[in-house]
C-alpha cells in the first residue's frame, strides 16, 4: 500500500476499507478514507490531517496527529493488553481531548495554512475553517 510516507511495510486494518494503521521503513500513521473521516471525525480533527495525501483521504502521522483519531474513536483501536488510558497518555492524546473539550482556540496561523491546503482538496471543510477563522479574528 502506498502512503504519504512511502510504501507500507506493515498494515493493520482498523475499519475494513476505510481506516488503516501503517508503518513504512522510516515513518507511518493512520490513514482514513475521505468518506469515513467526514462521517466520523470532527472538523477540528480533520484540520490536523494532511489533506488529500492518501487516495483523497486523510493521513494522521504517527508522531503527533494519530492520537486525534484515537481520542475520537478509541473503539477502533485494539489495545492488545494495554489499558486505553495508558495508550492515550503515551500518545499525548490528553492534549487533544483538552483542546476539544474546552474549545481552546487553535493556532490561527496554522488554521490559515490548513484552509489554504483544503481549498484544493476539500472546499466544504475549507469553508468551515474560514468561518472559524473569521470568528477567531473578529471577536467583539
Amino acid at each position: 500500500m502506498n502512503t504519504p510516507w512511502g510504501y507500507a511495510q506493515h498494515t493493520k486494518t482498523l475499519v475494513p476499507g476505510h481506516v488503516y494503521d501503517v508503518s513504512t521503513a522510516g515513518h507511518g500513521g493512520i490513514l482514513c478514507s475521505k468518506e469515513w473521516a467526514e462521517e466520523n471525525l470532527s472538523a477540528p480533527a480533520r484540520w490536523y490531517a494532511y489533506p488529500g495525501r492518501w487516495q483523497d483521504g486523510y493521513a494522521f502521522e504517527e508522531d503527533s496527529s494519530w492520537s486525534i483519531v484515537y481520542m475520537e474513536h478509541p473503539e477502533i483501536f485494539p489495545t492488545e493488553g494495554d489499558d486505553r488510558a495508558e495508550v492515550a497518555e503515551r500518545c499525548n492524546a490528553g492534549e487533544w481531548q483538552y483542546r476539544r473539550d474546552t474549545d481552546r482556540p487553535l493556532d490561527i496561523e496554522r488554521l490559515q495554512h490548513k484552509a489554504e491546503l483544503y481549498e484544493r482538496y476539500n472546499p466544504q471543510l475549507a469553508a468551515e475553517l474560514h468561518e472559524v477563522l473569521f470568528k477567531l479574528t473578529h471577536k467583539a
